[in-house]
């Protein structure tokens, strides 16, 4: 390294602590850092998101390629066969589905 410090990014490092106050750790401080967390979770969950539709989209592709190489009886089964999933996978009771009230 040069020597010479990136004072933009190094002051990013820190964007969550009030800038007129260097001494102490007080409420408008707080209010910063919960901002810059909800920022950052906010980036994570829409990277997470792209991440996925892109990884949804790829696996639909490679199916429509193997698709393309069976001949037509081997193509009428497999499709069968991936509907019968998403059939089941919609049927499929959701894990962190609420309780009813009369559970408890």
């Amino acid at each position: 390294m040069n020597g010479q410090v990136d004072h933009r990014t190094l002051l990013k490092q820190f964007e969550h602590l009030d800038p007129q106050n260097q001494h102490t750790f007080e409420a408008r401080d707080l209010e910063l850092l919960i901002q810059t967390a909800t920022k950052h979770l906010e980036n994570f969950d829409a990277d997470h998101h792209n991440e996925f539709k892109r990884y949804e989209m790829l696996k639909e592709h490679e199916r429509r390629e193997y698709l393309k190489s069976l001949d037509e009886e081997k193509r009428r089964e497999e499709e069968a066969r991936f509907e019968e999933l998403k059939k089941k996978h919609k049927e499929h009771p959701k894990v962190n589905a609420p309780v009813g009230k009369n559970l408890f």
